[in-house]
Formats: structure tokens, C-alpha cells, sequence
């Protein structure tokens, strides 16, 4: 909402924009004795705000990094189909109750009320960031615990 995508889109490296996020992030998850690793990456160019998109996915990242378990990794895939790019960002964390999965990227919302770090904006600013660019994003707990979080993007062909 504070303009940041205003402005001409442009063409840029989506898979670029992830590694660089997963390196930052995986300096700042080693301190905390967890790590960030790209488990798939393909390459994608996309058009749009790229500083926009980027602050989009280190919230994610970065909102995965603190609820990981130590000694863990957040694992971090990009696939490209057809016309769509698929970031996925999965942590081993305590998940989220499956009736607040929608909930989470509502400005405010946190799982885990009082407890959790931040004010409850990074989801819901990456939510806006990733609709800006016509893409979805959406949150699920796998079968296997923690909680995966899917961006949806189209893509340059």
C-alpha cells in the first residue's frame, strides 16, 4: 500500500532473486543453529517489481528461519510449469492450526499470540507483494509436521 509498486514493471531473475534470499537467509539461520538450502531451483524470468517481490519472500524465509526446529533446514524449491513459477518454502516447525492457515497473512495474525517475534505484518506483507504480481500464495501443514508456504507466479515465456 506504500506505493513501492509503482513504477513500470520489468523483467527479472526470479531464480537469482531465490538464491540470494536463501544465502542471506541461511547466514542469518546458521546463528540460530538452523540452515536455509535450495533443495530445487529452475531457471524463471518474470516481470514485475523485483525489490517489491524479493521483500515478499525474505518474509517468508525469514518468518520459516524462526520456527524451524534447530538443527534443521528450511528447504526452498523453484519450479517452473507452462506459464507458472512455484516458490515453495517448507520449515520443521510446530505448523499452524489448519483453521488459521488463511488466517495467517491477514495483517496482525500470528499463530502463536505473545509468543511469536514480529508484529504479524511480514506474511500479510508478502501477500500483497505476490498479488501485485498476480500471483497467489497460500500456506499448508504437510503430513510430516512444520508448515510449507507456496508462491504461485506467472512467468516470461
Amino acid at each position: 500500500d506504500s506505493g513501492v509498486d509503482r513504477g513500470s514493471p520489468a523483467p527479472f531473475d526470479l531464480t537469482n532473486l531465490v538464491q540470494e534470499v536463501a544465502n542471506d537467509g541461511d547466514f542469518e539461520a546458521r546463528a540460530r543453529n538452523r540452515r536455509v538450502a535450495i533443495e530445487h531451483a529452475e531457471p524463471c524470468t518474470i516481470i514485475g517489481f523485483e525489490e517489491l517481490l524479493r521483500s515478499a519472500v525474505e518474509n517468508v524465509v525469514r518468518n520459516a528461519i524462526r520456527h524451524t526446529a534447530e538443527g534443521t533446514a528450511v528447504e526452498i524449491s523453484l519450479q517452473v510449469t507452462n506459464s507458472r513459477a512455484l516458490i515453495c518454502v517448507r520449515d520443521y516447525g510446530p505448523g499452524v492450526p489448519d483453521a488459521m492457515l488463511g488466517e495467517i497473512f491477514l495483517p496482525f495474525r500470528r499463530a502463536e499470540e505473545g509468543i511469536s517475534e514480529g508484529a504479524g505484518l511480514g506474511l500479510a506483507i508478502a501477500e500483497r507483494a505476490v498479488h501485485v504480481h498476480g500471483g497467489t500464495i497460500r500456506a499448508m501443514n504437510p503430513p510430516k509436521g512444520g508448515l510449507v508456504v507456496e508462491i504461485d507466479l506467472p512467468v516470461v515465456r
